[in-house]
């Protein structure tokens, strides 16, 4: 009886495409994960401007009821704010009322149209 050592043509075959098969899994989980890393990028830095324009809007001292403010942060980013005065909270001893800032952060990622929205409170003296 004749020993043989290696593979036959076969079991080469076989392993190729178990590898082949492994390959191909692995990497569509590999381009899953660097798209959803991506979407949790845009998301993270338009919440991170979204803030700061808020705090930005808060800090104003011409922030009137009634105010509407639009901006634009880039190509493919814009906001809205609306300054509200609060119901139920009447002005305290001072004058000073209680308003809401309701802020939108609208951008475009891969086609598609995605916002975030924040509120923000502050005290005002009103006439």
């Amino acid at each position: 009886m004749i020993r043989k050592n290696g593979f036959s043509l076969l079991e080469v075959a076989v392993a190729t495409l178990l590898l082949g098969v492994a390959a191909v899994g692995i990497l569509s989980a590999i381009g899953s994960s660097v798209s959803a890393a991506g979407a949790a990028r845009g998301h993270g830095e338009a919440g991170l401007l979204a803030k700061s324009c808020m705090n930005e809007l808060l800090s104003r001292r011409s922030l009137e009821p009634g105010a509407t403010f639009r901006g634009r942060h880039g190509p493919a980013s814009e906001w809205e704010a609306f300054v509200e005065p609060l119901d139920g909270f009447g002005a305290d001893a001072k004058g000073n009322r209680l308003v809401r800032v309701r802020l939108e952060w609208r951008w475009q990622r891969g086609g598609e149209r995605r916002s975030i929205r924040l509120e923000g409170y502050r005290r005002l003296r009103l006439p």
